[in-house]
């Protein structure tokens, strides 16, 4: 395929989609499965007036990218040094929550003794990209009923 004709079928989407052309752009195997997507992996629909429920290609779109993940692009334009000790406490949190057991400890403080050290292995070979302090360092890890820094 040439890439005209490439360029020629991705403008052919609609930015306004009923429910069975969203369903087509998504490649979807139906409109049920779409829908039973919809609230979860896809978005709402948008209340158009006289026309019903309707899909921005855009909303699509940015499902569909929350679904493959930040691209290395993306990754790249975020600054180190917006990472704070805070984001690294709720994510020290996050990763405690688990579904077959209460508090995943373990996997926890295995995530965070890693995410130090890569930081401190990043910091060695890119000193003028990475700042100090590593934030990771200063985390309390909880074992059972004693803590112990990262």
């Amino acid at each position: 395929m040439t890439k005209t004709r490439t360029a020629s079928i991705a403008e052919a989407w609609p930015r306004l989609m009923r429910a069975e052309t969203a369903a087509r752009y998504l490649d979807e195997t139906s409109v049920e499965a779409f829908r039973r997507g919809v609230g979860t992996i896809y978005p709402r629909p948008r209340k158009v007036a006289r026309k019903g429920d309707r899909w921005l290609k855009d909303d699509l779109d940015q499902a569909i990218d929350r679904l493959t993940g930040p691209s290395e692009t993306e990754l790249a334009r975020v600054s180190l040094a917006s990472v704070s000790a805070r984001g690294i406490d709720k994510l020290y949190a996050a990763l405690q929550t688990g579904t077959r057991v209460e508090r995943r400890l373990r996997q926890a403080n295995l995530c965070m003794i890693r995410m130090a050290r890569a930081w401190d292995a990043v910091k060695r070979l890119n000193p003028e990209v990475v700042p100090d302090p590593n934030p990771f360092r200063g985390v309390e890890l909880e074992h059972g009923k004693a803590t112990a820094p990262a």
